[in-house]
């Protein structure tokens, strides 16, 4: 009661007494974990190592009372950044040679965390398996044991009993067996690690045994997330996205089944999980965005600064590719970045930074278009950083894509796309970035194809027999087209089996664009029509989606049909304007800037030929 209450006072008076015993240490020990629960990290941190100063002979007095200041103390300082400490205080516990492993799990639980923190994830995933396997919770190591395990976990995952039904939770209690519930913590960081150390066979047979487990032993903290990630690995990996559908709607059943159990420690990680890889595939942009800022905030409440700081960097990028207002996200890129600095996290802040500078250059406050380099962050610096550098080149990679398709550098783009496009889908299976990114390739392949059917127009006309000898231009067009439409079809995929509402307006861009592309040589009225139709629909489903910057991009390409293949100047420039206007309400005044010159170009009829290749 009222010792509780002002615990933080008593504990700051007598932390500096020079007198050590237990009964400070445990106080100590309670002000500590009482710091942790609200992140003051920084307040656990000290506290808890000076629980450990008090007595020198703490791991012979009470080695329980040891273990849990040596474990708090690493928790804070890794959450504070300072790995270093948070290591040494582990390696205290774990070189206790006289303590069980049960005891020694948070330490082994902190190590991981740090080795994940790095990158490590080859050691992370030994070292989650190595601690599984010391408490009897054995996954195979070979190629071949986990092929096999993996045949029986998707047995069990396409199961009709696999997927409990909601009444099946009403009884459902707090998982009490110790053994089990370390082990599900363990497998939390198993599964990550096999994620990005790039297998998913041993992921996929993790997860299901984290499941299996929750229906029949208990809930656990780590049981919504475990169910968030299966749900997107139906979806990505399974191809089954009734199932994932279901397993997502799971996840919130058991989101909810923990608060009124009292545990929701785990729902930032199961809404980080939900927001990255499965609601953008299977729900509105506009209801997703809501959806994360509301997981950042109770992540940031409970003090989790990793799931919070990961939500909020892809609630960034997916206003961005989903066209949302310019100027709205500088603000949010302002705002959010410094507190990823002030506690370590900058890795994200680093990831923000990069769509940071890319809005920089469609708002007008840059010099650059496609180019990573201004006030947010430089290209050469952002990749100078040692750590990383794979994933950070892939994203780097990634949003030069996207600028090109926005400013029209659709070649530039397409080059980017061909030698490094499948890098990234490959290196983030399932991530939603992934499906966005499609968008922009294909956009840049079909105007890529569109401008090279145009230099060959004006080569053909100036000397017809250039048109047939020029081997080199005539395999960039049947690759740009190839690759154009194998990404579309990928996109009709995701639109039509998944139902993918983010993807619907995504495929009437692009048929307008493979009709464009087909008829550029066809000026028959019929066919025009067609090409037009089109080109209405994927405006209209664009702007009524609220996606501003994809009904921009569809009213410009069509300008471009209707000058270069229609021959219809007028209408043309009336869609140009419509563009700069979009543009303009989007916040792209860069953009809206170099249409206005293509504009004045089209209107006096002068430098045609050097327009066409924009």
């Amino acid at each position: 009661g009222e010792l509780e209450n002002m615990l933080f006072l008593v504990a700051d008076l007598l932390h500096n007494s020079s007198e050590g015993d237990q009964s400070l240490s445990e106080l100590l020990l309670r002000a500590a974990k009482k710091a942790k629960n609200v992140s003051a990290f920084s307040s656990a941190a000290f506290y808890a190592s000076n629980g450990i100063k008090r007595l020198p002979g703490l791991w012979q007095d009470d080695v329980d009372l040891a273990v849990q200041l040596h474990s708090i103390a690493a928790e804070a300082e890794r959450c504070l950044g300072n790995l270093d400490t948070a290591k040494a205080f582990c390696n205290t516990i774990i070189d206790q040679e006289h303590i069980g492993i049960f005891q020694k799990i948070g330490a082994h639980q902190v190590m991981i965390d740090i080795l994940t923190h790095n990158d490590e994830f080859l050691v992370s995933l030994d070292y989650s398996l190595d601690v599984l396997q010391a408490i009897s919770c054995n996954f195979p190591r070979s190629r071949t044991g986990q092929g096999l395990a993996a045949i029986s976990a998707i047995a069990r995952a396409k199961s009709d009993a696999f997927i409990p039904r909601a009444e099946a939770l009403d009884g459902l209690k707090i998982m009490s067996d110790p053994k089990k519930k370390y082990a599900m913590e363990v497998m939390v960081s198993a599964t990550h690690s096999a994620f990005f150390s790039g297998n998913p066979i041993l992921m996929l047979s993790i997860l299901t045994r984290r499941i299996w487990w929750t229906v029949k032993h208990g809930f656990h903290a780590s049981s919504a997330p475990a169910c968030a990630t299966m749900a997107g690995l139906y979806i990505h990996a399974l191809g089954d996205w009734k199932r994932g559908r279901r397993m997502a709607n799971l996840t919130f059943q058991l989101m909810a089944k923990g608060k009124s159990l009292g545990m929701t420690s785990g729902e930032p990680s199961a809404r980080c999980r939900l927001s990255t890889f499965v609601s953008p595939w299977i729900s509105p942009a506009r209801s997703c965005l809501s959806f994360m800022t509301e997981s950042y905030k109770m992540a940031m409440r409970q003090g989790d600064l990793d799931n919070a700081f990961k939500t909020i960097t892809v609630y960034i990028f997916l206003q961005l590719f989903s066209g949302k207002d310019l100027r709205a996200i500088e603000e949010d890129c302002r705002r959010y970045t410094p507190p990823m600095v002030t506690t370590k996290h900058g890795k994200w802040g680093i990831m923000i930074n990069l769509a940071f500078q890319a809005v920089l250059n469609l708002l007008g406050k840059s010099e650059n278009t496609t180019v990573l380099t201004g006030a947010a962050m430089g290209e050469e610096d952002f990749l100078s950083i040692e750590t990383d550098v794979f994933q950070r080149l892939q994203n780097l990679k990634l949003m030069k894509r996207y600028l090109c398709a926005v400013f029209g550098e659709y070649e530039r783009g397409a080059e980017n796309s061909l030698k490094h496009g499948r890098e990234w889908s490959s290196a983030f299976p399932g991530f939603f970035v992934t499906g966005c990114d499609a968008f922009h390739q294909a956009i840049c392949f079909y105007g890529a194809a569109r401008n090279v059917q145009q230099k060959q127009r004006r080569a053909c006309n100036v000397d017809p027999s250039r048109f047939f000898n020029n081997s080199d231009m005539k395999k960039k067009l049947r690759t740009y087209k190839c690759q154009a439409q194998k990404l579309h079809g990928q996109i009709e995929t995701w639109a039509s089996k998944g139902g993918s509402p983010n993807h619907q307006h995504h495929v009437r861009i692009l048929e307008a664009e493979r009709a464009a592309l087909a008829y550029s040589n066809v000026t028959s009225a019929k066919v025009t029509d067609e090409v037009c139709k089109l080109y209405h629909q994927a405006i209209v489903d664009s702007a009524r989606g609220g996606y501003m910057s994809h009904a921009a991009l569809a009213e410009e390409r069509f300008a471009d049909y209707l000058f270069f293949s229609a021959h219809d100047e007028q209408e043309a420039l009336f869609h140009l304007q419509n563009a700069i206007r979009r543009y303009s309400e989007w916040g792209a005044e860069a953009k809206a800037e170099l249409l206005k010159q293509k504009f004045l170009n089209w209107s006096n009829g002068t430098q045609i030929s050097a327009m066409a290749t924009h």
